[in-house]
Parts: C-alpha cells; structure tokens; sequence
C-alpha cells in the first residue's frame, strides 16, 4: 500500500510520529477514516455524495485561490527586484494553471450553491 510506503519511508522526517500506530491504524481502519477527516469528508452522510463533492471544491477553491496569490506576490516581488519576464516564463504558467483551477472550482462551487434561482423552473 503506497500509504505504508510513505510512512516508512518518510515517517522519521514527519516530526516523531508513531509509525506502527499509523501503519496499524490503516490496517484497522479500511475505510481510511483519517484521510477523509482530513478532506471534510466525516461531516458529511455516506450516502450523500454531492455534498461531499462540493465540501472538496470548496477546498480546493480556497487551496488555488491563496495559491494564486502566493504566486501573484511571488512575481511582482521578482519583477521589481529586476528579473526579466522571460526568465519569469516557467512562474507565469503556474500563475495561468493557478487561474484556471482557481475558475474551474469556483464554477463548481457555484452549482452546488443554494442560491440558484428556482425562478421558471431553473435549478
């Protein structure tokens, strides 16, 4: 299991946790209670799966938007200490992918927003 993997690998570097507690949490735990704890997910019924959905698209539209503007101060503090924007090309597409996530989640959230208009049978 990749999650084993990375515990054992990199379990000495994650600030002294137990790895046989987690290795014997995830066998226990098939359902991989910690992970979806993490996501949001545990708040959230088994059997609604929209909710769930719409609990990670706002994350990640929350994760892309400080993103964007990480790398937005990130840029302008490159550009005024005097590097060219050709050397900045590789930091400008991360900025357009940043961008698009950013839109493409926010679209997203937005579906799942109770504020649609139920006006002429609009959902």
């Amino acid at each position: 299991m990749e999650l084993e993997l990375i515990a054992y690998k990199y379990g000495k570097y994650l600030g002294g946790i137990y790895i046989d507690r987690v290795i014997d949490a995830l066998h226990r735990d098939s359902a991989h209670e910690a992970v979806k704890r993490i996501l949001g997910i545990d708040q959230v019924d088994a059997g609604d799966d929209r909710s769930a959905e719409c609990l990670r698209a706002r994350a990640f539209l929350e994760y892309y938007r400080s993103e964007l503007a990480r790398l937005r101060g990130l840029y302008g503090e490159l550009r005024s200490g005097g590097v060219s924007p050709s050397d900045l090309a590789a930091l400008a597409r991360r900025i357009r992918e940043a961008r698009h996530l950013a839109k493409f989640y926010r679209d997203l959230s937005r579906e799942c927003s109770p504020q649609v208009s139920d006006i002429n049978g609009q959902r």
